[in-house]
């Protein structure tokens, strides 16, 4: 029973993980259909994924802030 839970949050982390390679990704291409399909799997992604990018928004306006004094 405690296997099958470390393989399912192991698989869930990995996920995640590749979500947020594929959105990079989408980005990148500009695909916007790719990119909202990121967000349509199951939960932790969505969230996973919003909170990577609320950070990436942070550190980005951080360092145009730091940049402009």
């Amino acid at each position: 029973w405690w296997d099958k839970m470390a393989l399912h949050r192991h698989y869930r982390s990995v996920n995640c993980r590749l979500q947020w390679r594929l959105l990079i990704n989408a980005v990148k291409e500009r695909n916007p259909s790719a990119a909202l399909a990121t967000f349509l799997h199951a939960p932790p992604v969505p969230f996973y994924l919003l909170g990577h990018l609320l950070e990436q928004f942070f550190l980005r306006t951080m360092k145009r802030v730091k940049g402009a004094a």
